[in-house]
């Protein structure tokens, strides 16, 4: 009760973009463009990350193909430049640092296990939600943005 109360001052006080549109109803954020496009370019990392890392598996061994050395590169690279972008948009180091690398984990993973079918065993699958909670709690704990 004590946090809707403080979320309704906020409201009130013009601090933050908060809206509740009738009493009882769920408050939300209204994030800011800048925002929204440092979360994007968080996301087109970790992507272009996931793609290099699982193209990694065509490097190595004795079926190395060609093609897939270019694909690791421009994926890392790619990557790299769009964690820049979302730094240079004011997402926190560590906090973006925590989601692109937890996020890319699980998604490797999960690509490793579909793809390339792997084995996740019980205590592999434990990690992973462990790794999903601790990205969650530091997004949660971190300055963000507004």
């Amino acid at each position: 009760m004590r946090v809707a109360a403080e979320l309704a001052a906020a409201a009130r006080a013009g601090r933050g973009a908060l809206r509740g549109p009738r009493r009882g109803s769920v408050v939300w954020c209204e994030a800011s463009l800048e925002v929204v496009v440092a979360y994007l370019f968080l996301s087109a990392a970790i992507v272009f990350e996931v793609v290099a890392t699982s193209f990694l598996r065509f490097t190595a061994g004795e079926r190395a193909t060609w093609w897939s050395y270019p694909i690791v590169v421009c994926g890392y690279v790619l990557a790299f430049v769009a964690l820049a972008l979302a730094l240079g948009r004011g997402i926190p180091l560590g906090i973006a640092y925590a989601v692109w690398a937890g996020v890319g984990v699980v998604l490797v993973a999960l690509v490793s296990r579909f793809a390339f079918a792997e084995t996740l065993t019980g205590a592999q699958l434990v990690g992973i939600g462990l790794v999903v909670a601790g990205v969650v709690l530091l997004e949660l704990g971190g300055e963000h943005p507004s």
